[in-house]
């Protein structure tokens, strides 16, 4: 990939500016070879209207070291409830509704967003509309923790800003 880069100094640009899915477009046009984590683009990979990929897409855990183990970051929902809200009862009552299995299924079924309870992997409606989720169950009830720290955002942001492109041929600063 990098040599391609190199060669054609372009990389792969999203479908149209603006688009809500920068990484799927050129995933879906057929350039670019991988797309990690990104559950809810593989309905639109399997689109033969739109997609120069269907019919062509794997998934599969994160490769490892020999001896490693293959594991990916937790991840979630992340609802929440402010702690000074008036509507505390209401609030419980939108989150555990938010969070049920039943509205996780219709979420991972239509939405193609990854369940994070581990019943919804087990249901016969997602192995029909999405099997390659049920595939992945053991890789999301089973990840690892980010690394704790209030500034992840900030931690994340800054590693992107000092490792360049692929297509650059260059190594990260170490500022």
């Amino acid at each position: 990939m990098a040599d391609t880069f190199a060669r054609t100094r372009s990389p792969p640009r999203p479908c149209s500016p603006g688009t809500k899915n920068p990484a799927g477009c050129p995933f879906t046009g057929g350039q670019a070879a991988f797309l990690r984590n990104w559950s809810y683009v593989w309905s639109d990979a399997q689109d033969t209207s739109t997609s120069k990929v269907a019919g062509k897409v794997g998934v599969t855990k994160l490769p490892v070291f020999p001896g490693g183990t293959s594991t990916a970051c937790l991840g979630g929902y992340q609802f929440g409830m402010n702690a000074a809200s008036t509507k505390k009862s209401a609030s419980i009552d939108f989150l555990t509704w938010m969070s049920s299995p039943a509205t996780q299924l219709k979420w991972a079924t239509q939405l193609g967003l990854a369940p994070s309870r581990p019943s919804v992997y087990d249901q016969p409606a997602l192995a029909q509309s999405n099997p390659f989720m049920v595939s992945l169950r053991n890789i999301f009830t089973g990840g690892t923790p980010r690394p704790k720290t209030p500034k992840y955002s900030q931690i994340s942001l800054a590693i992107q800003a000092g490792c360049p492109p692929p297509w650059r041929r260059a190594t990260c600063s170490r500022t």
